[in-house]
């Protein structure tokens, strides 16, 4: 017991203790072995990860943003994780990445005190928020509801600055106006921003808010009812002080470290919890988010508990190449020697064992012993100084802490041994890859502890792309990050890298290539690995099937935006082009119902509870249009001459989907998808026709891609008590004037 005292290189705890102690320059490890790469976050320290998102921010309001989307990878709502004596700041990022209001911005709190600002709380009824302060003035940012909005300011660069509650409070218009709801997406953008083209281009870099549900109403009346509480350093159980915690990385000989993306199904600590963490909003938070979308887009449908936005593993091995006499150089012998390629006792008379020591910044879950030969195991968590027996396949007394001793006794020979504790971490505090190139940094506190051993690192990935470009998503509707027409591959791409100590400090480059026609998207990450390889042993083996990392054919280093910059450029602005219109015909052919009845006084109406529907057919078959990228925009006119006289009325035209003829009738099936829709107004009786413009500009130029003519269109009624109040609702139209189309075309420029 004595040996194993002086050799431990850590100090232990009491189960549940919750604390990693630190480790001593002799234990014949290598300290502080660490990946980053210049793509992605380096979470080894507060100081690093404010360094590393900041370094091209030119001003404060940049600064203060560029944490604000980090937050947005770094945690999402669910229940507080708990620990007893609470959890530091990184401890909270690195092992966890959940919890509620107060304990969010308990973090964003410490990592505004990093980054020199000042914080403070701000108590709303229900909720918790805190406020920074740089350049003389307050300011609000909320990662829970996902929400912050912009001030005039003459003083500030671009004549703005990010406003605080007393300013919203003050001026609602600053969110009334100041945002505006994208009701298709279901999401807030600021004014005159969001994901749409401006000037042929899809605006990429914007901020999504209040996208998990919250509302514009729900921003102002707590910033009204808000009671300024002070600035303490923690809240909820989530503090500043770091403690003795350290996100090191200390492996020895024949240990391997290996973070998965991925979570193994049950292998969770939450204290206290019978669920497994998960982000209850589904995707709702991230799918329209151009900062966290795009990071976490690869793995929506793929993992446990729904995919992206919940816990993730990692596993810890040592697996000694009995081969090598130095293989146990990194763990305590008591009466143990290698020889001959196995375990063995040197006075066979005594008893024998090993101590095996665990530690790592990632909480432990379970751990298990790989060995026929091992006759026992005991496990501590003071410092050796008692030892307690536990099944070698199930060491389930691990969970919950950060640092054990395992016991492993030894009596015959042991020929094999594999020693495996699994951990959990927060996968958004992980080096993920981007499209495009990387450069992956590899460190050690002092590359001399390597000696003669090496460090291998692996790195595991997904490749994929995106059949549709960013501005046919913004044109078209779709989320900026749901996997609309993406894929990734079910071969996994590896680049595996070997170091010497001389070798170390060391920078290797990964390439994520896309296709030329395609689009890039972020890889779905496999695994990083860390490894320390004694004399002749071979690294893990790799995944089944793959493949090296190269630039093939055909493929180019296309990027998306650096997602911590995002939001802290002025909207783009609109540069007009003229435009010149033209008319193109459009017969009205018809009124039919949906028993193919034909209807001479040409009203059309749907029946809201029944089935019953009629609608207007339009003979439309633009020919001659321009190109696609000459189509600024087109609309279909239909006369109107009567509507109801107590209730607006949506219409809506729809795409045939079969070529009208005369005297066809015309089911649902015949429709395709709505087009757009226009509300017309409530109308006392009848009168002149009033034209009511519908507009078909996606329509259009859809035709005008593929180069087909049009089937023809629908116009139809569409209930919505939003809008008629659940009336039976109609319309009249006319053959007394043309229904016609206008389409508008850009002028080519003489160059």
């Amino acid at each position: 017991m004595l040996v194993i005292k002086k050799m431990l290189f850590f100090s232990m705890v009491v189960l549940f203790g919750l604390n990693v102690g630190n480790v001593s320059a002799d234990d014949n490890l290598v300290h502080q072995i660490k990946v980053t790469t210049d793509k992605a976050p380096d979470f080894s320290s507060r100081e690093a990860l404010i360094e590393s998102i900041t370094k091209d921010c030119k001003t404060n309001d940049d600064k203060a943003i560029a944490i604000y989307n980090l937050a947005k990878i770094g945690w999402y709502h669910r229940g507080y994780p708990r620990e007893a004596g609470g959890i530091s700041v990184m401890k909270y990022l690195n092992v966890y990445g959940w919890a509620l209001c107060g304990g969010q911005h308990a973090a964003l709190s410490g990592l505004w005190v990093t980054a020199g600002f000042e914080h403070r709380f701000v108590s709303w009824p229900g909720h918790t928020t805190v406020e920074v302060k740089y350049d003389g003035t307050w300011h609000y940012f909320d990662t829970f509801m996902k929400f912050f909005t912009w001030r005039d300011d003459p003083n500030a660069p671009n004549g703005r600055t990010v406003a605080s509650q007393a300013d919203i409070a003050a001026n609602p218009e600053l969110v009334t106006k100041g945002l505006v709801l994208d009701k298709m997406r279901n999401v807030y953008y600021f004014k005159d921003s969001g994901f749409k083209v401006v000037n042929g281009k899809a605006n990429i870099e914007h901020q999504v808010l209040l996208n998990c549900g919250d509302t514009v109403k729900g921003a102002i009346s707590g910033c009204k009812k808000g009671n300024v509480v002070g600035s303490p350093a923690k809240w909820m159980g989530i503090k500043h002080d770091e403690g003795n915690y350290t996100t090191d990385v200390n492996l020895g000989v024949g240990w391997s470290l290996e973070l998965l993306w991925k979570a193994i199904p049950d292998q969770w600590y939450w204290q206290g919890k019978k669920s497994a963490p998960r982000h209850t909003c589904g995707n709702k938070e991230f799918r329209n988010c151009p900062v966290s979308g795009p990071v976490f887009e690869p793995y929506i449908g793929v993992y446990a508990n729904g995919g992206t936005r919940s816990y993730a593993n990692g596993i810890l091995r040592f697996a000694p190449d009995l081969s090598n006499k130095d293989c146990l150089k990194g763990v305590t012998k008591d009466n143990v020697t290698v020889k001959n390629g196995a375990i063995v006792r040197v006075d066979a008379s005594k008893p024998g064992s090993i101590t095996v020591p665990l530690q790592l910044p990632y909480v432990f879950v379970s751990a298990k012993v790989v060995s026929e030969d091992v006759a026992g195991v005991s496990v501590s968590f003071d410092s050796g100084e008692s030892f307690n027996k536990v099944d070698l396949a199930n060491i389930d007394k691990i969970k919950g802490t950060y640092s054990a001793l395992l016991r492993l006794d030894i009596e015959a020979p042991v020929k094999s041994l594999v020693v495996e504790a699994i951990v959990q971490h927060n996968r958004g505090a992980l080096p993920y890859l981007s499209p495009g190139k990387n450069l992956i940094t590899v460190t050690a506190a002092d590359a001399k502890e390597l000696g003669s051993d090496k460090l291998c690192i692996t790195y595991a990935y997904s490749r994929g792309e995106r059949r549709w470009s960013l501005e046919q998503f913004a044109e078209k509707g779709y989320e900026i990050a749901k996997a609309h027409k993406a894929s990734w591959t079910d071969t996994p791409t590896v680049v595996q890298k070997i170091f010497k100590a001389k070798d170390l400090p060391a920078t290797f480059e990964i390439d994520i290539a896309t296709k030329s026609d395609k689009y890039p998207v972020y890889p779905r990450m496999l695994f990083l690995r860390r490894e320390v390889l004694g004399k002749n042993q071979k690294p893990m083996a790799l995944p089944e099937n793959a493949v090296e990392a190269k630039i093939g054919a055909g493929e180019e280093l296309k990027t998306l935006p650096y997602p911590f910059l995002i939001g802290t450029k002025l909207p783009p602005k609109e540069i007009p082009k003229p435009t010149t219109t033209n008319e193109y015909a459009a017969k009205f052919v018809r009124v039919v119902d949906d028993k193919g009845a034909v209807y001479e006084n040409n009203f059309i109406k749907t029946v809201p509870k029944g089935d019953a529907w009629w609608v207007m057919l339009v003979d439309a078959s633009l020919e001659n249009l321009p190109a696609v990228d000459q189509v600024s925009a087109a609309r279909l006119y239909i006369p109107v001459v009567n509507s109801h006289r107590k209730a607006n009325v949506k219409v809506g035209v729809y795409p045939l989907n079969v070529p009208l003829k005369e005297g066809m009738t015309i089911d649902d099936n015949m429709l395709g998808k709505l087009i757009s829709s226009v509300v017309v107004a409530k109308q006392p009786k009848p009168s002149e026709a009033k034209y009511y413009a519908l507009d078909i500009t996606k329509y259009v130029k859809g035709l005008a891609k593929s180069k087909s003519a049009s089937n023809g269109l629908g116009v139809k009624v569409i209930p919505n008590r939003g809008v008629d109040d659940g009336y039976t609702v109609r319309i009249d139209v006319t053959k007394d004037v043309k229904t016609y189309i206008e389409i508008d075309t850009f002028i080519k420029e003489n160059k």
